[in-house]
């Protein structure tokens, strides 16, 4: 459960987010989520906002096989 819970670091639940932001406090509270549908649906930049879309995946799936790496060699338990 642990090596998968890893690869979920990066989501932030970004429809509370979302929902909550307000101009006054948008500096503050904006996370990667949230600059992509920013970046995406309001400015039309889709193709940008499909690039990072993927680059989070990646390094969430990098983070996962780290993870696994690091599990097999020291607890001898892994997922592959």
């Amino acid at each position: 459960m642990f090596i998968m819970a890893v690869g979920g670091m990066l989501n932030a639940g970004y429809d509370q987010i979302l929902l909550l932001q307000q101009p006054a406090n948008n500096q503050i509270s904006q996370v990667l989520d949230t600059y992509i549908i920013q970046t995406g649906i309001r400015y039309g930049k889709f193709e940008y906002a499909t690039a990072i879309g993927l680059f989070k995946s990646v390094f969430s799936l990098i983070m996962v096989a780290g993870t696994n790496y690091l599990t097999q060699k020291y607890a001898e338990v892994g997922l592959w």
